[in-house]
């Protein structure tokens, strides 16, 4: 009992506890960090989430082919979004994946359901109030098999096919001089309707050599 009660009475030098914060007080932060992101992440506003119209061209047997999916953007852990791509319906998935952001573009990684298939992009970041319309670049494959790299484009509202093509052919232009297709940045008014296409302020010999898709 002797040694028992000296156990329980015992007091450490000040110096013990304030050594031991030192030396564990990182650990625990380094710890604690991903609960905290993942609580913060959890309670942000996110201006994405939500349902959006996504437009590109395809090809089937060697014809092109313009497709209209639908994306669900939901929030997820940490800084990601996870993204669903669906039928018009919204009954069935397509695609699954997750979005990132990375520098001023948003990047979006997807896998099929479905099929062995994997999809990148890389689309500008909406700016608000502008924020209903946003472009990209996607990597894929088509209807043949093929690599395809094409034009993206998503709206909160649902265009019709002929706008839809184009707000596409106005975003985006394809280099003459080295085959790589170029995002122009495409402001869009969603009070007013209006598309504001942004076009660079270069010489005008590099907009020659710009052909539209």
């Amino acid at each position: 009992m002797g040694v028992l009660n000296k156990l329980l009475t015992w007091s450490p030098h000040w110096s013990v506890p304030l050594l031991l914060g030192l030396i564990l007080g990182p650990y625990v932060r380094l710890l604690l960090s991903p609960i905290e992101s993942l609580i913060v992440g959890w309670w942000r506003h996110e201006p994405l989430a939500g349902e959006w119209f996504e437009y590109h061209w395809s090809h089937v047997r060697g014809r092109p082919v313009f497709r209209k999916d639908r994306w669900k953007i939901t929030k997820s852990t940490f800084d990601n979004l996870t993204v669903f791509i669906q039928d018009l319906e919204g009954k069935r998935t397509l695609y699954q994946g997750k979005m990132y952001k990375e520098g001023n573009h948003w990047i979006k990684e997807t896998k099929g359901k479905d099929h062995p298939e994997s999809t990148f992009s890389r689309l500008t970041s909406p700016i608000p109030p502008l924020d209903d319309m946003f472009v990209g670049i996607c990597v894929s494959t088509d209807f043949d098999g093929k690599i395809l790299g094409g034009v993206q484009l998503l709206c909160r509202r649902e265009l019709t096919e002929t706008e839809a093509r184009e707000f596409l052919t106005k975003s985006a232009h394809v280099d003459a001089a080295t085959g790589g297709i170029r995002v122009d940045s495409l402001w869009v008014n969603s009070l007013e309707g209006e598309v504001q296409d942004k076009k660079p302020t270069e010489a005008a010999d590099i907009e020659n050599t710009k052909r539209p898709l």
